[in-house]
């Protein structure tokens, strides 16, 4: 018995060094790895520091790139694919900390981001990727805080970096990456595109039980624009028509009042929607729900109404 005691014992030792060592060497491999977010915290802190319009949002605030409007050619745009709300008031609070000449900040807020987060849809990996910046995340436990130390968890333990690296292999890096990557799915007609995006929004990463917590960062956001004097202009993006077709009715609707609820309860702030809104063509869109140059630039004409 007591044989068997040592024996477990030292594989139970043995187990402990050796997840140490594998992770202490994945942490060296992956030291000068760079992450999505490591290249949005660089675009702030590296952007011309005179500013006077900055966009916030995901990725359909990421296709405005940085197009320039009548009142102003100075622009940033600080978003990055998938963001949520509670990361998008983490980049707000950097951009409004070190752009003081700051006069207009536009945050995209599809409905559907009432209803969705990184953490409840497994996205972990991302909410880690902003704490070396912001000292929060949304998944403040102990095991998160100690992976979000450590750069192979921040890279997801994504084992193709390394393929890529030492095959030599012609696969871009999240370097040379755009950041704000446009999500197209090749090898699929429009229409089934348009059902899978429609639904994976509204409904598979939808979860209704999160509308408290969003309206309260959302309010925090607003509040945080005020009290630094720049005009906040909050847009809902448009959507190709089949998107509306596919998209669930019931949760469209739920996050639509959640978000007029919180907007309309502000004074401070210009809201703009474009939801279903009909002088938005299908040839408009680069795909589903992502404008291209011709969509951008009406949506540059809905936001320059309210930045007189």
């Amino acid at each position: 018995m007591k044989t068997r005691k040592v024996l477990f014992l030292l594989e139970f030792l043995a187990t402990i060094v050796f997840l140490f060592l594998f992770v202490f060497g994945m942490e060296y491999l992956y030291k000068n790895e760079i992450t999505r977010i490591d290249l949005l915290y660089s675009s702030i802190y590296n952007s011309d520091n005179n500013i006077e319009l900055a966009i916030v949002g995901n990725s359909h605030a990421g296709a405005m790139g940085c197009t320039p409007f009548v009142q102003t050619d100075k622009i940033g745009n600080y978003s990055v694919g998938g963001q949520d709300l509670f990361h998008a008031s983490l980049v707000i609070s950097e951009v409004l900390a070190r752009k003081k000449k700051l006069k207009y900040l536009v945050l995209f807020v599809d409905y559907d981001l009432m209803g969705y987060s990184l953490v409840t849809t497994n996205q972990r990996y991302t909410d880690r990727e902003y704490y070396k910046y912001s000292d929060t995340m949304q998944d403040m436990s102990l095991g998160n805080r100690i992976m979000a130390q450590l750069n192979f968890f921040r890279n997801n333990r994504d084992l193709s970096r390394l393929k890529n690296r030492f095959t030599n292999s012609e696969i871009p890096s999240v370097k040379t990456e755009n950041l704000n990557f446009i999500p197209i799915v090749e090898g699929r007609d429009d229409n089934s595109l348009c059902e899978m995006r429609a639904k994976e929004m509204t409904s598979v990463k939808f979860n209704k039980k999160l509308l408290p917590e969003n309206e309260k960062i959302l309010s925090e956001i607003l509040e945080k624009v005020a009290k630094n004097n720049v005009k906040l202009i909050v847009v809902v993006p448009p959507k190709r028509e089949c998107f509306y077709r596919y998209a669930n009715k019931l949760n469209t609707q739920i996050a639509k009042k959640s978000l007029y609820k919180v907007v309309y309860s502000c004074e401070n702030v210009s809201f703009i929607d474009l939801y279903e809104d009909m002088s938005f063509a299908d040839d408009d869109f680069i795909d589903p729900d992502h404008a291209n140059s011709k969509g951008v630039d009406k949506i540059v004409i809905n936001i320059s109404k309210y930045m007189q």
